[in-house]
């Protein structure tokens, strides 16, 4: 009941986790996108704490974790008790100490005052209510969470049934994009639905390469790799434009 579907649904490309008014996952999900190029991004949604407190499916959980690129962790912003969280955050840095980790805070549109949502909010500056009570709702869970995670971010997700639009989902899809490996960052920039981060992941490869026009012989290497067209296709969708 985090939301942590309808966070899939939103960031990535395609709508594949089903989402439920009630707590509906009670097994580890695989979710896979794959891209015509055959590059794959594997997801692994759990189940929440009330099924992971069991002990076969928390091992489960750690031991995916050692193989894992980075951990998302849904805490809902009304939700006060965070010691599970920090429990389980304790036990996948015990298993994997240099595993980076996102603490997204989930559903702080429905924080006071509650009928209110007209986004854009600054939530970090802003002195309208609803800023300054998510700034409250992310600085609290920073604040006991920040020692295991890199970030800590406020997001709504998209709901077209309630025409909700999604806040916050560029500023995360960044810093999922920067918390990876560089290595990774471009692959996974591939399937991320903001296009700004996207565009971000690419101006990184250019910078990568811009070195090797200093010289013609650099240019001529630039232009026969497959990196214009990596490029074209990240950007655009379309290989045909490289």
């Amino acid at each position: 009941g985090s939301g942590k579907s309808s966070l899939i649904n939103t960031l990535f490309q395609a709508d594949l986790a089903a989402v439920d008014v009630l707590p509906s996952t009670d097994r580890i999900q695989n979710y896979q996108w794959q891209t015509e190029s055959g590059e794959t991004l594997t997801l692994l949604d759990t189940p929440g704490y009330e099924q992971v407190n069991r002990a076969d499916l928390r091992n489960l959980v750690l031991d995916y974790a050692i193989n894992a690129d980075l951990l998302l962790l849904a805490t809902p912003a009304l939700d006060p008790a965070l010691q599970m969280d920090v429990d389980f955050l304790q036990d996948i840095k015990a298993e994997v100490a240099d595993l980076p980790a996102i603490a997204i805070v989930t559903q702080v549109d429905r924080l006071r005052p509650i009928r209110e949502w007209q986004p854009p909010y600054d939530w970090e500056w802003g002195d309208r209510a609803k800023e300054v009570a998510i700034r409250e709702a992310t600085e609290y869970r920073a604040k006991l969470l920040g020692n295991f995670c890199n970030l800590v971010l406020p997001v709504v997700t998209g709901d077209s049934k309630k025409n909700r639009v999604p806040w916050g989902v560029e500023a995360l899809s960044l810093g999922l994009v920067d918390a990876i490996a560089p290595t990774k960052q471009l692959r996974l920039a591939r399937f991320l639905r903001n296009l700004e981060a996207r565009i971000v992941a690419a101006a990184k490869i250019i910078d990568h390469y811009t070195f090797q026009m200093a010289t013609t012989q650099g240019l001529t290497s630039l232009l026969k790799s497959p990196v214009l067209q990596f490029i074209s296709t990240l950007s655009t969708g379309s290989p045909v434009l490289a």
